[in-house]
């Protein structure tokens, strides 16, 4: 019973010097924590972080709760080339320290830096939410990590250089962020402040969040910006410059303004341009992948390319939206421009592969247009000037709707007006392959220019609304058809047919100029092949016949008429 007690005893006296130990190590860890040093490199002797003498005081090195301070003024600065652990760390001005290999943590406080910071290898890594970085100098990342957890600034007149490595934390910028060269990774945003750059002229910078944000200036003039199928607010003052390289992104949105000068601008998604913002393309390409709206602002193409095309993607521009192209090259799927939308072209080429719908106000003054169904409804107005508009074998419907024709070639297979549509020429060229349908309630009106019939009509010609030519030019093989009674075709011009098959026996042709026409036709009453079943001379000047004529049922001189060429 004696011996048992003892050992009672003796374990009693051992666990309570255990849990004096454990409690005085707690109080110490307490004390230490709650009580952290400030420690300031002094660089007395080398660069390394772990020799003494290089530590204010000289007998000690900084313990992982301690403030550290690398000021200005010393011989050597500290290169991190083990695992260190800190509470916080400022780089004074003219300070610097190098983080080149294994893990620099700082745990519990923040990063500012007036100095000098580079990671060239190893990982500074900033813990906690509260762990902030303040860079109000230099600091560059070409290869390893900065992870920060809390927030990154970037201060004004300061400079952020990334030739490398993975940064993670989101950065909010108020002075320069540069890649010269190198690949580096952003896992975060950016923030660019008013003031800010994010320049890039070499390299690859690739930002994995979204989105990021623009209020200062973005400038790419080589090398890579990839936003990783993120998206891009451009803000308000905002300014995206690109004279080289590659900007890449999802969705771009744009309050301020962007200028494509040169390189190649892709766009994912698709971009939203604001009131009274600008889109800019004058030498560059810009790539849209998906269908995009213009609900308001504006797109200058002066050169270079504007492309949806490729992709197969549609273009619409809403009211208040406009396009102004004078240059370059345009390709888009489906256009359509609706009420108060505006598409100004005197470039050199818009491509339209798919449908074209006009309901505001498509303007042509030179260049050359390509599309396949053209439709211009009730509130649309279509000018044309220009070198050339095709609708490549297809067809223009005038819906309600205006095309004023003053100069160029518009040359389509078929073209009908329908609810109250209007066809003005006033000069240049219409070239039509196949029917030509004006029913009763339609105008075309044709004060100078010609028509051109360049192909054989089919069923679907119809001259029964108002129908005024000036100059006529049928092609050998090609026909307007009449095959209406109540067709009636007014020219006020000359009459060339060089079809010697044309032959209709229906409708009336009625020569109603003010200054002397002619008529050649090569199909002859001899063969029994008639312009149509009436003539009509309501030409005070007269009307030159050049060849023999011929009509199915009556003449009418109404006024003038015929001479005769010997």
């Amino acid at each position: 019973m004696k011996t048992s007690y003892k050992k009672k005893k003796s374990s009693k006296i051992i666990l309570k010097t255990f849990l004096v130990l454990f409690f005085l190590t707690l109080i110490s860890l307490t004390f230490q924590n709650t009580f952290a040093v400030t420690r300031t490199w002094v660089g007395g002797t080398s660069t390394s972080w772990g020799t003494t003498s290089n530590w204010d005081g000289g007998s000690t090195i900084p313990a992982n709760s301690d403030d550290i301070i690398i000021p200005t003024g010393c011989s050597n600065y500290p290169v991190i080339l083990n695992n260190r652990t800190m509470k916080s760390l400022t780089v004074n001005s003219g300070g610097s320290i190098t983080f080149q290999a294994s893990t620099a943590t700082i745990d519990g406080g923040a990063v500012s830096n007036a100095g000098t910071i580079l990671i060239n290898g190893g990982t500074l890594d900033i813990k906690n939410a509260t762990g902030n970085l303040t860079n109000s100098s230099s600091l560059t990342i070409s290869s390893g990590q900065l992870k920060v957890g809390g927030t990154f600034t970037n201060n004004l007149s300061s400079n952020f250089v990334v030739s490398g490595g993975t940064t993670t934390g989101n950065i909010t910028n108020y002075g320069t962020v540069t890649s010269s060269s190198g690949t580096a990774v952003l896992n975060g945003l950016i923030a660019n402040q008013t003031g800010g750059l994010l320049n890039i002229n070499g390299g690859s910078l690739e930002i994995k969040q979204e989105p990021s944000t623009n209020a200062g200036s973005i400038t790419v003039s080589s090398g890579n910006l990839f936003f990783n199928g993120k998206d891009l607010d451009n803000l308000n003052g905002g300014t995206i410059t690109q004279t080289g390289g590659t900007i890449r992104l999802d969705h771009l949105t744009n309050s301020g303004q962007v200028t494509a000068s040169s390189g190649t601008f892709t766009i994912d998604e698709y971009f939203t341009n604001n009131a009274g913002k600008n889109i800019t393309v004058n030498g560059g390409s810009i790539i849209v992948k998906n269908n995009t709206s213009i609900n308001s602002g504006s797109i200058t193409v002066s050169s270079g390319s504007l492309d949806f095309g490729t992709a197969g993607k549609d273009l619409t521009i809403n009211a208040g939206g406009s396009v102004t192209q004078t240059g370059g090259i345009v390709s888009i799927k489906n256009l359509t421009i609706n009420a108060s939308g505006s598409y100004t072209f005197s470039g050199t080429t818009l491509n339209i592969s798919g449908t074209t719908s006009i309901y505001g106000t498509l303007t042509q003054t030179s260049g050359s247009f390509s599309g396949i169904a053209f439709n211009v409804y009730s509130t649309g107005t279509v000018n044309f000037s220009g070198t050339s508009f095709t609708t490549n074998a297809d067809k223009i419907t005038i819906n309600g709707g205006t095309f004023n024709q003053t100069g160029g070639t518009v040359s389509t297979k078929d073209m009908e007006l329908i609810n109250g549509g209007t066809y003005n020429q006033s000069n240049g060229e219409f070239q039509i392959s196949h029917d030509l349908t004006v029913p009763s309630g339609n105008t075309f009106n044709g004060t100078g220019g010609t028509v051109h019939f360049t192909g054989a009509a089919g069923g679907g010609a119809d001259y029964t609304g108002n129908v005024q030519f000036n100059n006529v030019l049928i092609d050998a093989g090609a026909d307007y058809n009449m095959d209406n009674n109540s067709d009636v075709i007014k020219i006020s011009g000359n009459y060339t047919n060089n079809n010697s098959s044309l032959d209709n026996d229906k409708g009336t042709l009625n020569f109603n100029g003010t200054s002397p026409q002619t008529i050649y036709s090569a199909s002859t009453p001899a063969s029994t092949k008639t312009m149509s079943a009436n003539i009509i001379v309501s030409n005070s000047t007269g009307v030159t016949l050049l060849s023999d004529v011929g009509f199915q049922t009556n003449l009418s001189l109404q006024s003038g008429g015929f001479i005769t060429k010997n």
